[in-house]
């Protein structure tokens, strides 16, 4: 039977609302709260509230700290920048299919600045992201490790929607910490996805990782 009258579906999709809420009171006692003029506006309030609740404590866990908003970006600098491929990036569109993304370029031209915005957009979405440089990402596994528990450690980094791994390249790692990155990105692939930046090209990975045979067998 159809409906000739749009006010049911307003109820029914308020009680959602509310529902989704967890507020009892109002579902319990509808016919007193049912035809409150200020029902509707209460729960919106009560939305926004969590909504801002929920981000705020998303971006506590990114670690997205201070960074520049995309709209500051010189795309004039570096000049074979792609704009059109990083601003389909910044539509998250990569992420429907848990692919991955590396940042390859020299210092200053803005692979952090662009990885951070992309990483931001994924926050406002309501996605879980890990913003971390590959360094203390590193260091990180290795006390883990140490202390007995670095499966715990692993979760911190394969859970994430979303992780970021800065500035791989800053510095060499032992085969070790080879080992431990292989562990997350093996763990993540094509389940979640990551975002890398580096100054040095793949072929150069060995260089970063000494005696690494995962670099040597997937990177030449």
């Amino acid at each position: 039977m159809m409906r000739t009258n749009s006010i049911p579906t307003k109820i029914e999709t308020l009680k959602k609302r509310i529902s989704a809420l967890g507020l009892l009171a109002p579902l319990e006692n509808w016919e007193h709260y049912g035809h409150q003029d200020w029902l509707d506006s209460f729960v919106s309030a009560e939305e926004e509230a969590r909504n801002r609740k929920h981000f705020k404590k998303r971006m506590t866990l990114a670690r997205l700290h201070d960074f520049r908003p995309i709209s500051e970006f010189d795309w004039g600098w570096p000049t074979k920048i792609d704009r059109t491929a990083i601003e389909e990036l910044l539509s998250l569109e990569f992420m429907k299919d848990n692919e991955n993304i590396v940042f390859i370029g020299g210092n200053g031209t803005g692979k952090t600045m662009i990885s951070k915005n992309i990483a931001f957009e994924a926050v406002k979405q309501g996605l879980n992201v890990v913003c971390e440089s590959a360094g203390n990402m590193l260091t990180s596994l290795s006390r883990y490790e140490t202390s007995g528990i670095l499966s715990r450690g692993l979760a911190k980094y394969v859970k994430p929607d979303l992780l970021l791994i800065d500035e791989l390249g800053q510095i060499s790692f032992s085969e070790r910490h080879a080992d431990l990155l292989f562990a997350v990105i093996n763990a993540r692939y094509l389940k979640k996805s990551t975002i890398i930046t580096t100054n040095t090209h793949f072929r150069q990975w060995n260089d970063l990782f000494p005696n690494c045979h995962f670099c040597s067998n997937y990177y030449r």
